[in-house]
């Protein structure tokens, strides 16, 4: 009898240990993130060349705010990875 409550008292404490963590938030998946820094980067890239120039830039003022320190190759230009610095930012 003592090791079929210990059983029930086990099961009794997995159960509650499950709901508990079902109510915990979760965040938005990383790919949303990639896919909206994608469409952005798209309706940023007006010309179509894959890169954002500085003038294509001032279409979003965060992008034009942070267009220079997400440049790190100097060129001019950002590409998508330079691109993503900033919308994580």
């Amino acid at each position: 009898m003592n090791r079929k409550f210990t059983l029930v008292l086990a099961a009794g404490a997995l159960s509650i240990a499950g709901l508990s963590l079902a109510d915990e938030p979760t965040t938005a998946p990383a790919a949303s993130t990639t896919a909206d820094t994608t469409v952005t980067f798209s309706k940023l890239d007006t010309d179509k060349d894959g890169k954002i120039s500085a003038s294509e830039a001032t279409a979003n003022q965060k992008v034009a705010d942070g267009f220079v320190a997400a440049d790190k190759n100097q060129d001019g230009y950002l590409d998508q990875a330079e691109f993503a610095a900033i919308s994580q930012s």
